[in-house]
């Protein structure tokens, strides 16, 4: 079994206007990768549930994001 290393980035504010998609292009920048990585972007929903985010075109505000939830973000290629 494959293991993948876990790190913390950093915290980010943005616009309620700002697309999910738009996460991939301030991760690549804050993490260093290139500008076009794609990522898989996860939000824990608690503990022991986590939800996948597929659509890229919809705004922070339409989803149910709010002060202090906790996003994942992974490179689609670590997907093995």
């Amino acid at each position: 079994m494959t293991y993948l290393e876990t790190s913390f980035i950093d915290t980010v504010w943005l616009p309620s206007e700002t697309k999910v998609g738009k996460l991939c292009e301030v991760m690549a920048q804050l993490s260093g990768d290139p500008p076009d990585t794609k990522y898989l972007i996860y939000e824990e929903v608690r503990p022991s549930m986590i939800e996948q985010y597929t659509n890229m075109e919809t705004t922070l505000g339409e989803t149910d994001l709010m002060h202090g939830d906790i996003l994942v973000l992974m490179k689609a290629s670590d997907m093995r």
